[in-house]
């Protein structure tokens, strides 16, 4: 019995070490690791395709494909290289050709401790794929100029990585084709070798960190990889319909190409269905689109069930149809007629809007307007009030009421700042700064004020001459302050003689000087000349007071 158990264990250690040593599917077999989405991201790559207002048939082998959420299980397939990917072909009843493939959904994850990068391409069989796809879309890093498809980027949902790791960042994968693009870049199909069928292959192009050699080993702690259900939710429900995409690593275990999963022997069959799904669409759906009005006056295209408004059978475009426009109150003086804008303005009136009515015989409707100041004036249109900043009351309101105060920036004699009304701040004896004004910044901190020579500490609000700005002091003299007398030029006890043969001696030294941080600069002008002494005079004699 020893003797037998000896060769089959030989086999089972040889067929488990060849496994290790190249998980690339197409080179040794299946490497699954069954995860928990603690991350999802809903990606959109290109632009959903229009249906016409035909139903949109939505298909997947994976029995919760459409159902997966944040919290949800999904299996990982960490053999998959690049080049390598996972197919689904989904049945279609032979009268519903030709369709078009609206959109192509997948999974992809990572347990990975770092961001990942993933470059993919959706590949498009008109039938089983055994030949060569009808369309191929590929996915580059921030898309290309004609609004193509993205790369992956998956953020990490963990702070580490390790072979027991179950938490992962996973992404729900939408693409589609741009509906503006020419017909022959838009994903329809005529079922020409008459499968009835059409198979959807996601396929990796580059990972976020290849292996060197492309087949492995490879390290599931730095890149994403396609996905399958949870190994522990349900049966494989169509290893008929699904496809491994492989390719040639240098071992027979798994063959090159595309393979059913129904061929695939145990070492490379993965043990549930891909997370891939697709919507498709007949293109002999019979619904109809017509001109539809809104009430705004607008025209769209669309079927009766989704028109918003009037429907109109047997117009197929917008461009040489106008939808009627909606009418509004036109006030010629104090007249009124109900028409719409265009008309109203070729007339010369003034036009209040769609649906505003005229007033009891032919009037043209008014109404109570508060200012921006808090006045209420009656008996304006709604216009009028609207144009002088005014906020309109009502068709029929007038002025028995008071209107909402406006408020602003009340400065108080120690400085302080507070948004209140003016009636408000003249109660607290504070200083109004005016509507809308505010106390951010705050227009009531102390500074220097200079009232020509003579300076006072002021807020802003406050000063009636050149505010010197907030935190601001009156140095130097009492009688003769520094701040706001520039002929006390050594800034020492007032105007005086010292002053004037300061200034001199600056001045013949700079004379012709041109330049910044010139001391003698009196007329800054960034230069020394006449100018600069005969106004250094005019302030000497004038003094300050």
């Amino acid at each position: 019995m020893n003797a037998l158990r000896s060769p089959l264990k030989t086999r089972l250690a040889l067929i488990a070490l060849l496994a290790a040593s190249a998980p690339a599917l197409a080179g040794s077999g299946v490497t699954e690791q069954t995860v928990t989405i603690d991350k999802l991201t809903h990606v959109e790559n290109g632009a959903v395709i229009s249906t016409r207002g035909c139903p949109a048939n939505s298909v997947s082998n994976a029995a919760n494909f459409f159902g997966l959420t944040q919290g949800s299980q999904i299996t990982l397939q960490l053999g998959l290289v690049e080049g390598e990917g996972f197919g689904a072909t989904f049945n279609v009843p032979a009268s519903q050709y030709p369709i078009q493939v609206n959109t192509v959904e997948f999974f992809i994850g990572s347990v990975a401790a770092i961001q990942t990068t993933t470059g993919y391409s959706v590949l498009i069989y008109d039938g089983l794929p055994t030949g060569s796809p009808v369309y191929v879309e590929s996915s580059e890093p921030g898309g290309s100029q004609f609004g193509g498809l993205d790369d992956v980027v998956l953020v990490p949902a963990n702070a580490t990585c390790n072979s027991g790791t179950t938490n992962a960042s996973a992404a729900r994968v939408t693409a589609g084709i741009d509906p503006s693009e020419p017909p022959e870049s838009q994903w329809f199909l005529n079922n020409t070798n008459g499968h009835n069928c059409f198979t959807v292959v996601i396929r990796i192009d580059r990972h976020n960190n290849n292996a060197a050699p492309t087949c492995g080993p490879f390290n599931q702690c730095q890149n994403a990889f396609l996905a399958t259900e949870a190994t522990n939710s349900g049966a494989l429900n169509f290893p008929s319909l699904d496809w491994l995409l492989a390719i040639n690593c240098g071992a027979s275990f798994c063959p090159a190409g595309a393979t059913r999963f129904s061929d695939l022997n145990i070492f490379c069959k993965p043990t549930r269905d891909p997370l891939i799904g697709a919507t498709w669409t007949s293109q002999s759906c019979a619904a109809t689109v017509a001109a539809c009005c809104a009430s705004s006056g607008t025209c769209t295209l669309t079927t009766q069930a989704s028109c918003v408004g009037t429907w109109n059978e047997g117009v197929l475009s917008c461009d040489a149809f106008t939808c009627p426009q909606p009418t509004g109150a036109c006030c010629f003086g104090t007249s009124c007629s109900p028409v719409d804008e265009a008309n109203c303005i070729v007339l010369g009136g003034s036009w209040l809007g769609a649906g505003v009515p005229c007033s009891a015989g032919n009037a043209c409707p008014t109404g109570a307007c508060c200012m921006p100041n808090g006045t209420c004036v009656p008996a304006v249109t709604s216009l009028a009030c609207t144009q002088a900043g005014g906020s309109f009351r009502g068709i029929g309101t007038n002025c028995s009421s008071p209107c909402p105060q406006p408020t602003g920036a009340c400065c108080t004699t120690s400085g302080g700042c507070a948004v209140v009304s003016q009636s408000t701040c003249n109660l607290a004896g504070g200083t109004w700064q005016g509507p809308g004004t505010t106390c951010s910044p705050s227009p009531c901190t102390l500074g220097a004020c200079c009232a020509g020579s003579t300076c006072s500490i002021t807020t802003v609000a406050s000063c009636a001459g050149t505010h010197q700005g907030v935190g601001t002091t009156c140095n130097g003299w009492p009688s003769n302050p520094i701040t706001c007398c520039p002929a006390n030029f050594n800034q020492m006890n007032g105007v005086d003689v010292a002053d004037l043969f300061m200034f001199l001696d600056a001045w013949f030294l700079e004379f012709g000087l041109t330049g910044s941080g010139l001391q003698s600069d009196f007329i800054p002008n960034d230069a020394v000349d006449v100018a600069d002494l005969f106004g250094f005079l005019d302030a000497w004699f004038a003094g300050c007071h």
